[in-house]
């Protein structure tokens, strides 16, 4: 690691007398603004190397707007590392010297896609500038130090992230904040969240497939990114990024009290049925979820209980249960009844029309009818966040790794005991409810290879050892 560093420290000192030799600069940077400049270039380089240690084809994202580099007052979306200025950091606009743009036209990082800025509303929603690591970065460092770049924790950034509408009505996304004030809440929330990464960046997790199997995962998750119609869906099909093992809390409307879910972690990507094979320290994980979360929270809200048949079963029958959940979601988050079937939505295998679908929604649960088409979402998620963060505590003070999926969590197959304590205990303090936890079944077979497999075992699964053979070493864990 060490190696590694100094590496990238050589790399800055003879990009910064580049500067100079092309006439960027007329002289060395003073002190503290050289210090930045290093900053900057391990910051940039640590991401290109990372991005592609996993997948070949990954890239990642720099906020070119300048607004985001204020040096008076940190800027509150958490699109850009704090504590470093613009014209040193990105583009200086006087000289074109600066960290990105040098390393990009010195040859070692290439824009993948342009950024852009919505301003009126209309076309996609704005996006950053991506950029990837090209052959000439690449051929610096060996292949044992682009995975050791896996685990360098990333700059920091602002965490506590509040969205709001946006100023146009045109725009139908919600804008993050650059501006709002701290309260002691805030604060709160930021100090809990530090420990909530702090433990999560103290273990190492994977995918444990064979390496052909990931390959096809990742022209998977590639496919799903080209048919997504809108840059909220390409988002959530992003190449895996296995450094991305920090989160951010996200709310919504303004408010504080509207949404506040965890985001920002590689595994919250991946198609569901893969997250049976996420190793935690070279381990077995299990995963547990709340059963029928949103419909019990509006119950117990009502003082109700749930009882009976499946919430989303007693919609449509069992064998529409996927699609009776999406239903009851959409009428949940709508803010007004609508006279057709949520954008994408397919019903007429179901033999139902959408009026008589709505119709058996408010008969299958009349006790909260008077929720639907109220825009109930942001607020739910505001009291499952608050059980999530309850829950990651709980882990971090004992040190123990844990991964937030909204509202299931994958821990060690050891600590499956403490995890469905947690999450009752958490549903209590924030409810005063009980509520039934759920164990996820395996959607992937996994057999202990035959003594004649090893291997062949062992050969098929290379890069996930290599990779966990490397955090070992970097974590100080007997190999």
């Amino acid at each position: 690691m060490k190696a590694l560093k100094h590496k990238i420290q050589k790399l800055a000192d003879e990009i910064a007398q580049q500067e100079i030799d092309f006439g960027l600069k007329k002289r060395k940077r003073f002190l503290p603004a050289q210090e930045v400049f290093a900053k900057a270039i391990e910051w940039l380089v640590v991401d290109a190397l990372a991005a592609q240690a996993g997948d070949k084809n990954c890239s990642f994202s720099v906020s070119r707007n300048g607004n985001k580099y204020k040096k008076e007052k940190p800027d509150r979306t958490g699109l850009a590392p704090l504590g470093l200025s613009y014209e040193t950091a990105i583009r200086d606009p006087k000289t074109e010297a600066g960290a990105l743009n040098s390393l990009q036209n010195f040859g070692y990082l290439k824009e993948v896609s342009k950024g852009r800025y919505n301003r009126d509303g209309k076309g996609p929603i704005g996006a950053m500038t991506k950029y990837a690591a090209t052959k000439k970065l690449l051929d610096l460092f060996d292949p044992e130090q682009q995975i050791q770049t896996l685990f360098i924790p990333k700059p920091k950034r602002e965490t506590i992230i509040l969205k709001a509408p946006n100023e146009n009505a045109a725009i139908g996304n919600e804008a993050a904040l650059s501006d709002w004030e701290d309260t002691p809440v805030t604060i709160k929330m930021r100090e809990n969240l530090e420990l909530i990464n702090e433990n999560i960046l103290r273990h190492w997790y994977d995918l444990y497939i064979a390496d052909e199997t990931y390959d096809l995962l990742l022209k998977e998750i590639a496919q799903r990114r080209r048919r997504s119609k809108t840059e909220e869906e390409r988002q959530k099909n992003d190449p895996i990024n296995l450094s991305n093992r920090t989160l951010r809390r996200v709310f919504n409307r303004d408010s504080f009290e509207m949404g506040g879910r965890f985001y920002g972690g590689w595994w919250q990507n991946i198609p569901s049925a893969y997250r049976s094979v996420i190793t935690i320290n070279g381990y077995r994980t299990v995963e547990a979820d709340y059963s029928q979360f949103h419909p019990n929270i509006l119950y117990h809200l009502k003082q109700a209980k749930l009882t009976g048949e499946d919430a989303y079963e007693r919609i449509l029958g069992s064998e529409h249960r996927d699609l009776s959940k999406q239903i009851f979601n959409a009428c949940l988050n709508s803010p007004y009844e609508t006279d057709r079937p949520p954008k994408g939505m397919k019903i007429s295998h179901t033999g139902f029309k959408w009026r008589e679908i709505k119709e058996r929604l408010r008969k299958a649960h009349p006790q909260i009818e008077d929720a639907f088409f109220t825009d109930q979402g942001m607020r739910l998620q505001f009291y499952d966040s608050q059980m999530a963060e309850h829950v990651m505590l709980a882990f971090s003070k004992d040190k123990k790794p844990i991964l937030p999926v909204h509202d299931s969590f994958l821990v060690l197959e050891d600590d499956q005991e403490l995890l469905l304590e947690s999450m009752k205990t958490a549903y209590e303090q924030v409810l005063g409810k009980d509520i039934k936890i759920d164990l996820k079944k395996e959607k992937f077979m996994r057999l202990p290879p035959s003594e004649d497999n090893v291997f062949e075992e062992v050969m098929a699964h290379s890069s996930w050892l290599e990779r966990n053979d490397a955090a070992d070493e970097y974590y100080g864990r007997k190999i």
